[in-house]
């Protein structure tokens, strides 16, 4: 029987077990919250622990302690990094690693988890794709499971938040410009709901009382974004909405 490993048992974690088909062992290692499976009997380990510090000091350490412990099995990083990572792991270990962005939004985490829009897999290896399809085979359509490099997958994760965060700034602008107008930034976003070439997702503003964007995600990814920039493509409208937003979250 298949001997999975699950590392970091929070929201990603959950999420990944629950996706995982019937006829497999799974082991959950999370201290914290009294899991303690052990990895050394894995064929296959994901990796869900929550990174925060741009240096990928966390991950790396861990990777680097299970290496040691499972010299065979195939390291699968759901945790979202600074592009790059994977392929440095790659290099370092002289071993296979694939990043699978987990795509949960914190508000619906529990439904995405279940019945996710995507599958994203960044490995150039046919074989490994394969493999981790049929894992999922059993709750997920075919036409979601999409294959990229590892580098690709990276990007596009801290793209979407990044995108993101820039929607909500950018209503947060509109919104204070309408209030200027006189006018209800409630029915300009009725027009974003209705538009076929709009998502309205992140345009609400002022929801709840709240300004910019938030969270565990946005502005921790956004940040990793305009890090991968340094030295290479300075993100400079991202570093803008970033510093826009940290104003925002100081307004109340």
């Amino acid at each position: 029987m298949l001997e999975i490993g699950i590392v970091g048992y929070g929201v990603v974690g959950r999420a990944t077990h629950k996706l995982l088909g019937k006829d497999i062992n799974i082991h959950i290692l999370d201290p914290e919250v009294g899991h303690t499976g052990d990895m050394t009997r894995c064929n296959i380990i994901f990796i869900c622990i929550n990174e925060k510090d741009k240096s990928m000091e966390n991950l790396i350490s861990l990777i680097n302690i299970l290496a040691i412990k499972n010299k065979k099995c195939l390291f699968v990083i759901r945790t979202t990094v600074i592009p790059g990572t994977t392929d440095q792991m790659i290099i370092r270990h002289k071993r296979e690693f694939v990043f699978m962005p987990e795509f949960l939004r914190e508000w619906n985490a529990e439904k995405d988890a279940i019945a996710p829009d995507k599958i994203v897999i960044g490995t150039e290896n046919q074989r490994t794709f394969k493999i981790l399809c049929l894992l999922f085979r059993d709750k997920i359509e075919p036409e979601k499971f999409l294959q990229v490099k590892p580098i690709e997958a990276e990007l596009a994760k801290l793209a979407l938040n990044s995108l993101a965060l820039i929607k909500v700034v950018f209503a947060e602008e509109l919104n204070d410009l309408a209030k200027a107008y006189y006018a209800d930034y409630k029915n300009i976003y009725k027009i974003f709901e209705l538009d076929q070439n709009v998502n309205e997702r992140h345009l609400k503003a002022n929801e709840g009382g709240y300004r910019g964007a938030n969270g565990k995600c946005l502005p921790k990814d956004t940040e990793f974004l305009i890090r991968a920039g340094e030295g290479k493509n300075r993100m400079a409208l991202l570093e803008t909405a970033e510093v826009l937003n940290e104003l925002y979250l100081k307004v109340k």
